[in-house]
């Protein structure tokens, strides 16, 4: 089998696209796979010292996961400050799927993530 080129690559839609149950919100959402850029997002925001990066990490990943059955984000960057109006509960559920579908084990996103957001809600600077 030949190798692929760089436009097959580029054109192939790899996304992994699931309906999810939410019942606190009375129906289902569609949530992708998220691109590899968003990965690298959660990756270098949940180390940095930033706090303000921090604190609307899971609704940006969460707009960034939540699509139409096509793929198509239904939310986009502008409309962030929307989810954050939403359950946590509801928001943290999504989360840990969007970011298991990028290959983060969701346990592993707790041993830095949670105490710097802890941090973050006390006033505290993050000791990690």
């Amino acid at each position: 089998m030949p190798g692929l080129t760089r436009e097959q690559i580029v054109g192939i839609c790899d996304w992994e696209i699931e309906l999810i149950e939410v019942p606190e919100w009375n129906g289902s959402v569609y949530v992708r796979s998220v691109p590899s850029r968003v990965r690298s997002l959660f990756e270098a925001e949940s180390v940095a010292g930033d706090k303000s990066n921090l604190k609307t990490l899971r609704e940006r990943i969460v707009s960034q996961a939540l699509c139409d059955e096509q793929g198509a984000r239904l939310f986009d960057d502008t409309q962030v400050s929307q989810l954050g109006e939403k359950s946590a509960k509801v928001i943290d559920r999504l989360f840990d799927i969007a970011i298991m579908k990028a290959g983060i084990d969701p346990d592993e996103k707790t041993k830095g993530l949670e105490g710097k957001l802890k941090a973050i809600t006390a006033g505290d600077s993050p000791t990690d």
